[in-house]
């Protein structure tokens, strides 16, 4: 399987939002995927257990999270995003649209580099997990 296009998905807790970026990509069942992996109360899911379940669903993807400084955003990725307070958050972007699983839909438009985002005052982009079936 590849990617799809994806739907946007709400987080059912406040440290699932990689598996429901997940299933935003796969269409798999976001309380399906939070009691397969877990997400830890306080830490979310590690990036490694993010390409293992796209992997495992048949995503091609890459290997890890990678920095996006002096980078052009890829066009499907999951991106991190890490708030002020330093807790991190993913969500998933899509050509120009965002998919933010804290939100009720989607948005249009990148955001500046490195600027204050839409999610929280002094949140910050610091990089993304390129999802493809074109990609090496």
């Amino acid at each position: 399987m590849t990617y799809r296009r994806p739907t946007h998905v709400r987080q059912p807790t406040e440290t699932s939002c990689a598996q429901a970026c997940i299933a935003m990509i796969t269409g798999v069942d976001v309380n399906e995927l939070v009691k397969r992996m877990k997400p830890g109360p306080k830490s979310g899911t590690r990036g490694a257990a993010i390409v293992r379940e796209l992997r495992d669903h048949g995503v091609r993807c890459g290997d890890r999270f990678e920095s996006l400084r002096g980078k052009p955003f890829p066009e499907v990725a999951i991106v991190r995003i890490v708030h002020p307070n330093r807790r991190g958050h993913v969500v998933v972007k899509h050509e120009r649209t965002w998919f933010d699983p804290m939100l009720e839909g989607p948005f249009d438009g990148d955001p500046p580099r490195g600027a204050v985002t839409p999610w929280a005052g002094g949140s910050r982009i610091t990089s993304a997990l390129w999802i493809s079936d074109g990609m090496p």
